[in-house]
Parts: C-alpha cells; structure tokens; sequence
C-alpha cells in the first residue's frame, strides 16, 4: 500500500540523493576518483570528463522520465492518499514533491 508517508519518504530519498551528490561535488568528495583521472594525459581526462557528465546527464533523464510516468500514472487513477485523500489530497500531489 502506497501511503501519504512512504510516498512522502520515498520522495525525500530521491531529493537526498540529488542534495547529496551536489554537496559531495562542492567539497571534493570525488578525490579518489580525481586522483585516477590525475594519472591520464590532458586530452584523455577531458574525453573522461565529457564521457562522465553525459553518463550523468543520461542517468538524469532516465530518472526524469521514470518519474513522470510514475507522476502520470497516479494521475490517470485518481486515488486518493490513504490518510489524506478526504481532505482532496491525491497521490500524485505527494509525488510532485
């Protein structure tokens, strides 16, 4: 069963993943990585850098689309959260979060 609460923590997950990745860049917490790329010569770190932020584009588009047909979905059936629904509260307003 899909409550206003595991909804609610499922889409919180998400956000920390993404809030987490952006703090992890912006402090070096990436070194290690760097530290390999470091060893390659100039021109092969710039097609690892280009190679990686597509692979990270793509992942973000795949999960763009994931979301919005998990969106639309519970938008096509109408259900109300489990909790919230009496007060006019749908799941896809929880998954919009």
């Amino acid at each position: 069963a899909m409550t206003w609460s595991n909804a609610l923590t499922k889409a919180l997950f998400g956000w920390l993943i993404f809030f987490g990745l952006a703090y992890g860049v912006r402090t070096a917490g990436h070194i290690g990585v760097d530290a390999l790329v470091k060893l390659a010569p100039r021109g092969i770190q710039r097609v690892i850098g280009v190679i990686a932020c597509l692979c990270c584009l793509g992942y973000a588009g795949l999960i763009a689309v994931g979301s919005f047909d998990w969106v639309y979905t519970l938008f096509s059936a109408g259900i109300g959260a489990e909790d919230l629904g009496h007060y006019g509260i749908q799941q896809w307003h929880i998954g919009m979060i």
